[in-house]
């Protein structure tokens, strides 16, 4: 077995997929993903093209990248997805290629744990991370757009996911909106999921501070409960199991009918019935809580 640091450069990338012969099924969006981050951040071109004052600033990091390995019949046996992002975004970096692997190697690639991106706030020192990384992930999905329909949602849950630098970026900005939003979350109903009501709260204080403090005492069934989160209480409990640990729903319908829920009370209006039509012949828009 041979190790050395070469230039990945689309050109060797070509070379080396000729011998792609026995690997996993390419899996297209994480191509897209490797090549979104090797792409600069300033003007979206890989290092080949890239004409920025000081040079290529993009989010690919190549120690993290893990080797490129080739085996003792010369076939690919690790780094297709990443050659396939090298000639997409027509970047260069630095890669450690491993050659004349043995056969039985196969059997071991990307068989260990992946580090999470709750893994990355326990190192910084980040409490209650897992929950965290949870609003994190559905607050991001949120402000860019994807819980707009069912079909983005669905979209975005298997091609769109962001990376962990994107979510740490995300995070770093908006650290003092979700701190301040676990506080109310904590204490929801317990059938409205905590990333939910932690998400949803980091959104409605954005609306009104002050009424979203109420509204979550109300949703925490503490004192007096007005008719509208009685209703989401009771519709969120009707739900179809589709969440994890039994919970109803998945995050998109639940934060539906919680904003729904939300805009009727501060209109002071009541429905017999509190559904959202995500689907069918007239799909309803996801509420944007006023």
């Amino acid at each position: 077995m041979h190790v050395r640091q070469v230039e990945m450069t689309p050109e060797l990338a070509s070379k080396l997929l000729e011998h792609n012969l026995g690997n996993r099924v390419l899996t297209p969006h994480r191509v897209t993903a490797h090549a979104s981050a090797m792409r600069c951040a300033t003007c979206n071109q890989g290092s080949i093209n890239c004409e920025c004052p000081g040079g290529w600033k993009g989010r690919w990091i190549p120690e993290a990248a893990g080797p490129v390995v080739i085996g003792e019949d010369r076939e690919l046996q690790n780094g297709q997805h990443r050659l396939h992002a090298t000639i997409e975004a027509q970047h260069v970096w630095p890669c450690v290629l491993i050659e004349g692997a043995p056969p039985e190697a196969r059997l071991a690639h990307d068989t260990g744990k992946k580090r999470s991106f709750a893994d990355w706030l326990r190192y910084n020192d980040v409490t209650q991370q897992s929950l965290v990384a949870s609003v994190i992930r559905l607050l991001w999905f949120y402000d860019n757009g994807h819980l707009v329909t069912r079909a983005a949602w669905i979209r975005a849950r298997v091609h769109l996911s962001p990376d962990h630098d994107q979510m740490w970026e995300f995070f770093q900005k908006n650290d003092g909106r979700v701190l301040a939003a676990l506080k109310l979350g904590r204490n929801a109903d317990r059938d409205i999921t905590r990333s939910v009501a932690t998400t949803g709260a980091a959104i409605l204080m954005d609306v009104d501070e002050g009424e979203c403090s109420d509204f979550y005492r109300q949703l925490s069934l503490q004192g007096e409960v007005s008719e509208q989160v009685t209703l989401l209480v009771r519709s969120l409990n009707g739900l179809p199991a589709g969440g994890t640990g039994g919970s109803k729903g998945d995050q998109q319908h639940q934060m539906a009918l919680l904003f729904k829920t939300w805009n009727l009370w501060r209109d002071g209006e009541m429905v017999q019935q509190l559904r959202w039509r995500m689907g069918g012949k007239a799909p309803e828009a996801f509420p944007v809580p006023h």
